[in-house]
């Protein structure tokens, strides 16, 4: 095996940096440029044109893969300060509810004492009942 061309490697390169920043860019430059080793240099040119005519596509198809609920992100500022939440309601797989920011995820502090209240609880206990 010898090592590929300059442009070759250099094209396969230049058809990985338009793919998603990290660990999936890193692996498809290193397939890439691992396939180049077993070509010749007629091959290696047809090939590094199919692979950056076809990295715009490649792209939008590792777009779509990613799962954007696992991915770490920065809570926006208006939660973080805790000026502004944006309050719903969601449900557990067993069927209980809770009240969460649908932004950052946070839980309402105070709605666990919710679901133990009921309209009158306060009349009762006055009287005894």
């Amino acid at each position: 095996m010898r090592k590929p061309p300059w442009w070759a490697s250099k094209g396969a390169a230049l058809a990985a940096r338009g793919l998603p920043a990290g660990p999936i860019r890193e692996r498809y430059e290193q397939e890439f440029l691992a396939e180049l080793y077993a070509m010749t240099r007629w091959q290696a040119a047809r090939y590094v044109f199919g692979v950056v005519a076809s990295a715009p596509r490649l792209r939008r198809v590792l777009a779509c893969d990613i799962d954007r609920s696992e991915q770490i992100t920065a809570r926006p500022a208006t939660c973080r300060l805790n000026l502004h939440h944006d309050w719903h309601m969601f449900h557990t797989e067993d069927g209980g509810r809770y009240k969460a920011c649908l932004r950052c995820h946070k839980e309402h502090p105070e709605w666990r004492y919710y679901l133990w209240r009921y309209p009158g609880d306060n009349i009762r206990r006055s009287f005894g009942a």
